[in-house]
């Protein structure tokens, strides 16, 4: 049985396509389970942008009470900061094995 060259040039030992396969399932079970919990907390997200605009629309909101404002806007860079650590680490970062 032949095996394709590897990418540094040698043969492929008989586990490569195991070891390849099996990285390849945690990278997608982290990938699928991350960016959907994001997506869960950005639903939810825009159901309180929703919320505060129906509200605000009604006029409860004034000079001196704008809380569920703030915290809604904490909640949404919190999501955002996330995301932005996410992102690099899903998408950017090298995940091919040197050695």
């Amino acid at each position: 049985m032949t095996f394709p060259a590897a990418p540094g040039g040698g043969p492929r030992p008989p586990g490569a396509a195991r070891q390849v396969a099996e990285r390849t399932e945690i990278f997608f079970s982290f990938y699928f389970a991350m960016t959907g919990l994001h997506a869960f907390h950005m639903v939810i997200g825009l159901g309180l942008l929703a919320w505060l605009t129906w509200r605000a629309k009604q006029g409860e909101f004034t000079g001196e009470y704008f809380t569920p404002v703030e915290l809604t806007g904490l909640y949404w860079h919190f999501v955002d900061i996330v995301w932005i650590f996410l992102f690099p680490l899903l998408y950017l970062i090298n995940r091919t094995h040197h050695g």
